[in-house]
């Protein structure tokens, strides 16, 4: 087959896709390519770790996955919206625990692609953990409700969930803008290095645990234990915080406009 007509034919398996982004890697590199191919590497990644696998080697995989892809941020969205159809992405064994970390794949193409004046909107139809992960230019919108570590290890960009979250927000994270709009349950801001989380409704128990660094503004009320194990960062709650935690070692905490804590 000649080189026309090899370019021809990925051209047409491609569709609305990225075809200069993968032919700048080479043809004979890229094996997925449109939005089939993010649903065929997504089933393939799956089978590439187990539930005993660390989080940063899954990630690694789909990374691997990403690389030998063709696809544009349409891909990304509309493979989003059908991440949760059994019918669509051809899964049946333990559903909610390959839920659990299919955020990790959505954040690796979304990595894989965007720039830093490029903003991608999702709206995953079941609320994914980790979307953000490894999170470091442009802007991933979220719309709606999203689970566990949104944001965990980001290092740059903005992220924005137009919604809820769960636990672990911003679990280790080391620059960006991670802004919700609605609420944030427990350990909003745990191990965090840098950056800024914005809260705009409350957050549950053990804010700004373990903080080192950053700054954590919760508009309303804060749970129990608030900034236990604290080093470094800010800590701010607009409204009122439950209870302080113990061993704070460093860092500031505000209380309704108040310095309550400083060291």
């Amino acid at each position: 087959m000649t080189d026309k007509s090899l370019k021809e034919k990925y051209m047409q398996s491609f569709k609305s896709c990225d075809f200069k982004r993968a032919e700048e890697k080479g043809l004979n590199l890229v094996k997925y390519a449109g939005i089939e191919g993010i649903v065929d590497a997504y089933g393939d990644w799956l089978k590439g770790f187990s539930s005993k696998t660390p989080v940063d080697e899954i990630y690694e995989i789909a990374l691997g996955m990403v690389d030998r892809m063709g696809y544009a941020p349409e891909g990304v969205v509309k493979f989003c919206s059908s991440i949760g159809n059994k019918e669509v992405v051809k899964i049946s064994d333990d559903y909610a625990s390959i839920m659990q970390v299919s955020g990790i794949y959505v954040s690796a193409l979304v990595n894989g692609i965007i720039q830093s004046n490029e903003t991608i909107r999702i709206k995953p139809n079941t609320a994914l953990s980790w979307l953000g992960f490894m999170h470091k230019s442009g802007e991933l919108i979220v719309e709606g409700d999203a689970g566990n570590f949104i944001g965990r290890s980001m290092s740059g960009g903005k992220l924005t969930v137009k919604g809820s979250v769960l636990d672990e927000l911003g679990y280790r994270m080391e620059g960006g803008l991670l802004y919700v709009e609605g609420n944030a349950k427990d350990y909003a801001g745990d191990e965090m290095e840098s950056g800024e989380i914005l809260v705009c409704g409350s957050a549950g128990h053990y804010s700004g645990v373990n903080m080192n660094g950053g700054e954590a503004i919760i508009m309303g009320n804060a749970g129990k234990h608030a900034g236990s194990g604290m080093k470094g960062g800010k800590l701010v709650v607009m409204k009122k915080i439950k209870s302080l935690g113990i061993s704070i070692l460093g860092g500031e905490i505000w209380e309704n406009n108040k310095l309550i804590w400083q060291k």
